[in-house]
């Protein structure tokens, strides 16, 4: 398993996940084990609903990947040679406003 990770390397609690399943479903999840500041719980909420703004524009994301063409080019080529896009899934959580 690949782990990337952003900031700092403490062992700071998680605030939440996504998970990417191989049916092309993502899964978001907040932790319920630790009380955070509202502003914590916002932020990773605003993140996340970015995220999933930036993946529905197709123009940024032929940007980002024409701007990357050598960390991308093993996903060009299977583009090339697959007959069916990937498809996925927005699970929506979290508080209703």
């Amino acid at each position: 398993m690949m782990t990337t990770s952003t900031g700092s390397m403490n062992l700071s609690p998680i605030v939440g996940t996504f998970d990417f399943l191989e049916d092309g479903t993502i899964n978001i999840f907040t932790s319920q084990d630790v009380l955070f500041d509202e502003e914590v719980i916002t932020s990773f909420r605003v993140t996340s609903e970015f995220i999933f703004y930036a993946l529905t524009r197709q123009d940024w994301m032929s940007e980002f990947l024409i701007s990357n063409p050598d960390s991308f080019k093993t996903f060009f080529e299977s583009l090339s040679s697959e007959k069916q896009s990937p498809r996925l899934t927005l699970i929506k959580g979290g508080k209703e406003e």
